[in-house]
């Protein structure tokens, strides 16, 4: 018998059990599934494969696919699992960048502190902004 096929790509879609995944070679995305279990270092997750995650894929026809090895990580984001207090829930893989956001929650505060000093907000409305 012989050896399946693996093509390397990248996860680029997440929903439920199947994962979209861009293959390295063609660029062309499959519709993947996983079967078996898969771990991180003994860490007990909720989700094993995640969005930028680097797979080997066995294909399945033309548009489909099976997960069969997961690639090592260069770095992951994870959260609480909301379901299973203990688990830890995969919420990105080899992510390259990111951008935080707190801008518009500063301005909103600049403002209402800026109402209570011109006296047109009182200190309970400025906690309410805060809350």
């Amino acid at each position: 018998m012989s050896k399946p096929i693996l093509i390397s790509g990248t996860v680029v879609k997440s929903t439920g059990s199947w994962y979209n995944v861009r293959t390295d070679d063609t660029r062309k995305v499959l519709q993947c599934r996983i079967v078996g279990k898969f771990r991180l270092e003994d860490v007990p997750m909720t989700n094993p494969v995640a969005v930028g995650d680097r797979v080997e894929v066995q294909p399945e026809g033309e548009d489909r696919g099976l997960i069969k090895k997961i690639l090592p990580r260069e770095n992951y984001v994870v959260r609480q699992s909301p379901r299973r207090k203990h688990d830890l829930h995969l919420l990105a893989a080899n992510i390259d960048q990111a951008v935080l956001i707190t801008a518009g929650l500063v301005g909103v505060m600049v403002l209402a502190a800026m109402g209570v000093q011109a006296g047109a907000l009182t200190v309970g409305d400025f906690v309410m902004v805060n809350a």
